[in-house]
Parts: C-alpha cells; structure tokens; sequence
C-alpha cells in the first residue's frame, strides 16, 4: 500500500490544490502499473514514490504543454519512467506527451498505451551529444522538456543551450529544460534546483507524523527523494 499523501493535480495561485490521498486510488495504480511492473511490491510502491515526488516538481513550474524524452536506461531512473503515469492517473495539470522509438519497444511504452498517455514518434531514444533530435511533431510549442535519465553518448560535461537549441523548432521561446537524473556518468551545465518548488512540495506531501517516522521503511523512500532533489531535479 502507498502509504502517504501524494499527490496534487495542479499549482494553482500559489498553492497545489486537490492532493489525491483516497486509498482505493492508490491501490488501483498499483494493480494498474504492477501488470507490467512485475517487481514485488514494495519495489514497486518504492517506484511509484520516486515518480510522485518528481511529478509534484513539475507540476510545481505550472507548465501547459510538456514533452517527456524517454530514455533506455532504466538502472538508476526506472521510478521516473513512472511520472507520465502518475500525472495521467491524477489528473494532472498540463498535457504531458512522451516520446516512442521507432524502433524498440520497452515495458514503459505498453504501459503509456494502457494508460492512453500521448506519444509522438522519434527516430531514436535522445542521448546527450548527439547531433540532432528529429521529432514527428505537428502539434502546439512546448513550454517544458523533461530528460528522463538521458545518458551522454560519451561521458563527458553537456551545455543546456546546445539541447535547448536542438530542441527549439519544437518549443516555446524560453522553454524550460528539466533533467531529472540519479546517474554520474555525465553532467549537464547551465541548470539549477528550483528550491521554492521543494519547499512546496515538502509542505504538501509531509506531514508531522512522518517526520517522526522518517526512518522508518514505510516512509524512508519519500525522505530520500526529498532530501536528494538538488542532486536530481535541475532545470534550466
């Protein structure tokens, strides 16, 4: 069972509104992600909460129209392949489409489709350093892309205006570039933690009774991914 309060739908004048706690909800997307998620589940649960807490930072930037560059690599970031489900499921404010190779399908995409989570087609999974993004995209700008655990095709530091930039016949001028990633084999210049979005989660999502029990194997994974945003969530 997913054992606290996440997560709101929407940041609306100045505070997240409609935070999701009923418990049959949370027991559905937990049958729902486990037909393709075939860890136990408490990994699963454990999945389900880095993807929420991550879910939550965006939807802190107010965002209207996000695309999802998915990756292929799954060791570090397999949670937050789990963001687009979670702001499916909750009704999230903002559309939110994600990107599918045409060559490879992995578990993450059958389980967009059974969500009817939007997908555009890409002619491969984006790494950092490569020299063009080509997006089948006719559709309105979008005003976030979010990185999901996108590796370097070597390792090495990346600027954020050189994606930006690849990225722009597709985007809004000004469009903001979110890198959600818990590897170290590369690093990517030019971005930084929006501290007011942790502050606003942490007081959304926490509550005193946790605090207490932060240690504890019901609650440690929320804490973690809390305490570890800086390192995780940059944006830019």
């Amino acid at each position: 069972m997913i054992n606290y309060r996440t997560q709101p739908m929407g940041y609306v004048d100045g505070e997240f509104k409609s935070v999701i706690n009923n418990r049959q909800r949370k027991k559905d997307l937990l049958a729902r992600v486990s037909k393709y998620i075939t860890y136990p589940t408490d990994k699963t649960i454990d999945l389900i909460t880095d993807a929420s807490i991550m879910s939550a930072m965006i939807l802190a930037g107010n965002y209207k129209n996000i695309l999802v560059m998915t990756s292929d690599v799954f060791d570090n970031n397999e949670g937050d392949h789990l963001i687009p489900v979670i702001h499916k499921f909750n009704y999230g404010v903002g559309k939110m489409t994600v990107t599918k190779s045409k060559s490879t399908e992995s578990k993450f995409d059958r389980l967009y489709k059974d969500f009817d989570i939007p997908s555009v087609e890409v002619g491969s999974i984006f790494a950092l350093g490569k020299d063009s993004i080509n997006i089948n995209w006719e559709g309105e700008p979008f005003d976030a892309v979010v990185l999901l655990g996108n590796e370097g095709i070597i390792n090495k530091k990346f600027k954020s205006g050189d994606i930006k930039k690849q990225l722009a016949p597709y985007c809004e001028e000004g469009v903001d570039l979110i890198d959600i990633y818990r590897g170290s084999a590369r690093v990517l210049l030019g971005l930084k933690t929006p501290s007011q979005s942790i502050n606003l989660i942490s007081s959304t999502i926490l509550s005193n009774a946790m605090v207490e029990l932060k240690e504890t194997d019901k609650y440690k994974r929320v804490f973690h991914n809390i305490e570890s945003i800086e390192q995780i969530y940059r944006v830019g």
